[in-house]
């Protein structure tokens, strides 16, 4: 998708209106008009109509159904050229100003379906709308938006340009009296989309898109908890997870095979994983360190998880920490060896989401000093290597460190959904 294919049109009628809200059955019937304006879209992103302005005659019979705004109402947006249309309801909240980064190169959003969802929220928001064109553009953006005073950032895209938006909104650290953050909203588009699926966001775009504008209507937020790591060569808040070892060295794999035009899919994932388990399995040696307790040395893998799951085989969750949550601290799973017998007992554990030993534990138990390593709801921890180990940070390569400290870090973000 590129810029010169974006050709914005009309706007995507409001969910059916609140008035009905105390009603008991009313959040089931808003559920079911969500689901069916977002099948009536569907159905015209999946048809043969030529025109693609054909759209707006499925906007308007949303829209005629509904009787959720005031079409006399509306007024062009100068900047964007986007329509935006002013509720008609009198208990609705002031327009909240956002900014849409789009990723172009997202794996799994056409242009058609990002069409939608741009003209959706533009209806709902005082919407900027910018494409990402380089790695790292992302944190610019959030920053952009922080020294702005914008009330939202909403990211259409993976877990990477998500990263990056909620790094550089986060610039100055976390919210704070007399230090407003922005709060975030993510529109999954990427291969894995880890974030939103622990956040409970649909899979479906356009369905995505209505937990955004059920979120703008309603002033539904939910503040989580996000993890920081430090190291000589840079810091960096992460949402889901982070990893050292052979965890990174596959993410730096899989992105020199993107770079060269290849699809980032469960196949090429597991190729990949194969590959990089049997070409060199004498990784460097680490030791782990937590306040008041003894070292934990000779680990060669680290994963460390702020949310549950680390990540997905297609549709199946890989979970080495499934108690790890948002609203806890950093859950840590280590290996000391990439021998057979231990790989298979991990690999295990991350496919059966079975949960072992109790908050802090130091090593599963039942085995000697071979066994895997696994920490719950950590407050801070320490990496250190002999030579440097690849780094790995919400799925986005970070080169290699031989030192990260690791920290949690509560009610750090707002987030836009339930």
């Amino acid at each position: 998708m590129s810029q010169d294919e974006w050709r914005p049109g009309s706007v995507l009628a409001h969910p059916p209106s609140a008035s009905n809200r105390h009603q008991p059955d009313s959040q089931h019937r808003e559920d079911h008009d969500l689901q069916d304006q977002g099948r009536q879209i569907r159905n015209f992103l999946g048809s043969a109509q030529p025109d693609p302005h054909s759209l707006n005659d499925v906007v308007d019979g949303i829209a005629q159904k509904n009787g959720s705004f005031d079409r006399g109402d509306a007024r062009q947006h100068d900047q964007q050229g986007l329509r935006r249309f002013r509720h008609a309801r009198e208990h609705r909240l002031p327009v909240m100003r956002a900014l849409l980064v789009v990723n172009p190169r997202a794996t799994t959003t056409s242009t058609r379906t990002a069409d939608v969802i741009v003209q959706a929220l533009s209806h709902e928001l005082d919407l900027e709308i910018t494409f990402t064109t380089h790695r790292g553009h992302g944190v610019d953006l959030g920053r952009w938006a922080l020294d702005n005073q914008l009330d939202a950032v909403i990211a259409l895209g993976g877990d990477g340009v998500v990263n990056e938006v909620l790094n550089g909104m986060l610039r100055d650290g976390p919210a704070r009296p007399g230090h407003r953050v922005p709060a975030l909203g993510v529109i999954p588009g990427g291969s894995a989309n880890v974030f939103s699926r622990a956040l409970a966001i649909p899979t479906d775009p356009v369905e995505a898109t209505g937990v955004i504008l059920r979120s703008t209507r309603d002033g539904v937020f939910r503040r989580i908890g996000l993890g920081h790591v430090q190291t000589p060569e840079f810091a960096r808040w992460f949402a889901v997870n982070a990893g050292l070892g052979i965890d990174a060295r596959i993410i730096a794999s899989m992105e020199q095979q993107r770079g060269r035009g290849g699809r980032a899919t469960p196949t090429r994932y597991f190729i990949t994983t194969v590959r990089e388990f049997f070409k060199d399995r004498r990784s460097p040696r680490m030791t782990i360190t937590r306040p008041g307790l003894a070292p934990t040395s000779g680990v060669v893998v680290g994963i460390v998880q702020n949310a549950a799951p680390w990540t997905y085989f297609g549709a199946i969750p890989v979970d080495p920490c499934p108690s790890a949550s948002f609203e806890t601290g950093l859950d840590l799973f280590a290996l000391p060896s990439l021998g057979p017998l231990t790989t298979v007992r991990a690999a295990t554990r991350m496919l059966t989401r079975a949960d072992a030993g109790s908050p802090g534990s130091s090593r599963s138990p039942g085995s000697s000093g071979s066994s895997i390593v696994r920490w719950h709801d950590q407050s801070a921890f320490d990496f250190t290597a002999q030579e440097p180990v690849p780094i790995q940070v919400d799925g986005e390569g970070m080169g290699t460190t031989s030192h990260a400290s690791f920290t949690s870090h509560p009610g750090a973000l707002l987030v836009m959904g339930r």
